[in-house]
């Protein structure tokens, strides 16, 4: 009987399955525009049934949102590796683009800030993929499922909850996550956050009709160098200055656009362990 392909095999055929041509970056940056321009769609939906007072479903949705854009930064990711040297990452990074606690992870963590070490973002990269946290002895703290399970089971599913000895239903009347939704300071307010990081995309990268280019030179400067615990965030430097010094000469993007834009966050495919 004949297996009907993985999605993840798929991708990794329709992206040039390793091969460095113009025609993978061109895919590459139509996908990181498609993912971009979906999170956009689904974040102002997500704001629709928030208006509407739906939040169950909006919590679904939200975490939708956050999942797709997920997606374009495991695509850079791709992009600054030598696949022909690495099949096995870029396997794992293909399998990512379908996991909800990877994509879950990778957003998380590329947000954080003072990560200057590899062990660093290895540290938080467990944390943010452990899919179980026990509760510790005397501790009045339950036993906690991964984030995803908040944001995308409970908030569409009713299941039956053994630690609680109940049925768990959805409830469009929990504001928890969302707080006071329309008095909610921007730091505190999470469609806010996502917004300001599409915000961040526009500006320097969906843009820019030359994207694939782009994402030629960092290719050309980081797949000689694959990222692991032997790396800094000052050997990262180095080589995202070496990406921006091209990109400037070519007329691409000016170094300061590129410094703050979205490629410019650790690499992860060496964590990745679904796929």
């Amino acid at each position: 009987m004949s297996r009907k392909p993985a999605p993840k095999e798929l991708l990794a055929k329709n992206l040039g399955d390793g091969e460095s041509s113009n025609v993978s970056f061109q895919r590459t940056a139509e996908g990181i525009r498609a993912c971009h321009y979906n999170s956009r769609r689904l974040l102002n939906e997500t704001q629709q049934l928030i208006d509407a007072g739906l939040f169950a479903s909006a919590r679904f949705l939200f975490t939708s949102a956050k999942e797709e854009l997920a997606k374009a930064y495991i695509l850079v990711d791709i992009c600054r590796l030598d696949v022909k040297m690495h099949k096995d990452a870029f396997g794992k990074l293909c399998g990512a683009f379908y996991s909800h606690i990877s994509k879950h992870a990778y957003l998380a963590i590329l947000n954080y800030t003072y990560l200057d070490e590899f062990d660093d973002v290895k540290r938080a990269w467990e944390a943010e993929v452990n899919e179980w946290w026990p509760s510790e002895p005397e501790s009045e703290v339950p036993d906690l499922p991964h984030d995803t399970c908040f944001g995308r089971e409970m908030p569409l599913y009713c299941d039956f909850v053994d630690q609680d000895q109940r049925w768990s239903v959805p409830e469009n009347t929990d504001t928890f996550f969302f707080g006071p939704v329309h008095n909610s300071p921007p730091l505190d307010n999470p469609t806010a956050k996502l917004k300001e990081l599409l915000l961040v995309w526009d500006e320097t990268l969906i843009l820019n009709a030359r994207l694939p280019e782009v994402l030629k030179e960092l290719h050309a400067v980081f797949r000689g160098h694959y990222i692991n615990e032997k790396k800094s965030w000052t050997n990262l430097e180095k080589l995202y200055g070496r990406v921006s010094i091209e990109l400037e000469q070519l007329g691409i993007m000016d170094q300061a656009h590129f410094e703050v834009s979205p490629l410019v966050k650790w690499p992860l495919y060496h964590l990745v362990r679904q796929g």
